[in-house]
């Protein structure tokens, strides 16, 4: 339980920063749902580039293409 209040407050922190992720590269684990997802698309979101990898082969495909 403590782990989540702690990773609340990081994600509470970090909603309202600003950051500059342009030339920086990411690679996330488990890109295809779920925490990986959310953390590819805001890295992108703030520059970054990304790549990701996940378990469904369709499901990366579709989230390529968006």
């Amino acid at each position: 339980m403590r782990v989540v209040c702690v990773l609340c407050l990081v994600l509470v922190a970090v909603a309202h920063a600003s950051f500059d992720f342009s030339g920086e590269y990411a690679l996330v684990s488990g890109g295809g749902s779920g925490i990986g997802l959310g953390v590819a698309e805001n890295f992108a979101a703030y520059g970054g580039g990304v790549y990701f990898v996940g378990r469904n082969v369709t499901r990366g495909a579709e989230i390529e293409e968006s």
